[in-house]
């Protein structure tokens, strides 16, 4: 990989290590920074090219924390083996929107399409039972997961 793929190795990296350690919020080094990619993400431009050596504190802790959520968004969506063939790809010189195409046919056709579905995924994340909410607006959730008192966040368009 060059080094517009650091964030995806670095991701990977992070993602492996809070994996290892059991998945618990003491052990994602990051979780802090959470909050943040909420409300101000960095642009793809950005992320692709940032230099964590070069950067203030704040912007790299950042670029990890969004590194590792990016990653773990296309890992839990795309699948190990879609990973790994988009990992492929970019070793084989394949340009951003040729990986993710071709490595996730049906799922996402560009760089673009990938970040809005993550920025999505932050807004909107998984509920109990599997239960998520759609860009619509819409609640979809299990009846009985709809029935309690707890109710989707709905996205303002």
């Amino acid at each position: 990989l060059n080094l517009d793929h650091r964030w995806v190795n670095e991701g990977l990296a992070v993602y492996e290590e809070i994996k290892a350690a059991g998945g618990s919020a003491r052990a994602d080094p990051f979780a802090l920074s959470r909050g943040m990619l909420r409300s101000t993400p960095l642009p793809l431009d950005q992320l692709v090219h940032l230099v964590p050596a070069t950067e203030r504190e704040r912007m790299v802790t950042l670029w990890y924390a969004q590194s590792q959520s990016m990653v773990a968004y296309i890992i839990e969506r795309g699948g190990r083996m879609g990973f790994s063939q988009f990992l492929a790809a970019l070793r084989d010189g394949k340009n951003w929107d040729e990986a993710i195409g071709s490595s996730f046919p049906g799922q996402w056709r560009t760089f673009v399409e990938l970040e809005q579905g993550w920025e999505r995924s932050l807004r909107c994340p998984e509920r109990p039972g599997g239960a998520s909410c759609c860009p619509s607006r819409v609640c979809i959730a299990p009846p009985a997961w709809r029935r309690s008192k707890r109710r989707c966040r709905r996205l303002k368009a």
